[in-house]
């Protein structure tokens, strides 16, 4: 099963530019992830989201560079970032408590 994903980017997009701080930004793509986990995507169709999404938080980033939104989008990217290097993002994603 895959995730649409152009429906979730009309969904994050106006939550992320709304988010007041870097943590709200990362609670956004937890709380997410935790949904495709428990909607019982597999670990590759969660990879792929994620890279897709961060390949669009890379464009967001140079379109709003001057604007008040790319906070957001800089503090997002670098949180996805990280969770598509890491090479167990499931299990602690499974940990957190928010």
């Amino acid at each position: 099963m895959k995730i649409n994903f152009e429906n979730e980017i009309r969904e994050l997009t106006p939550e992320l530019e709304s988010a007041k701080e870097y943590l709200e930004c990362e609670r956004i793509i937890i709380n997410k992830i935790k949904e495709y986990v428990n909607k019982g995507f597999d670990d590759d169709s969660i990879a792929e989201f994620l890279k897709k999404l961060l390949s669009y938080l890379v464009t967001k980033v140079e379109e709003t560079m001057q604007t008040n939104d790319c906070i957001n989008y800089r503090y997002t990217k670098s949180f996805v970032n990280n969770l598509v290097i890491t090479p167990y993002w499931r299990s602690w994603i499974k940990t957190i408590i928010i």
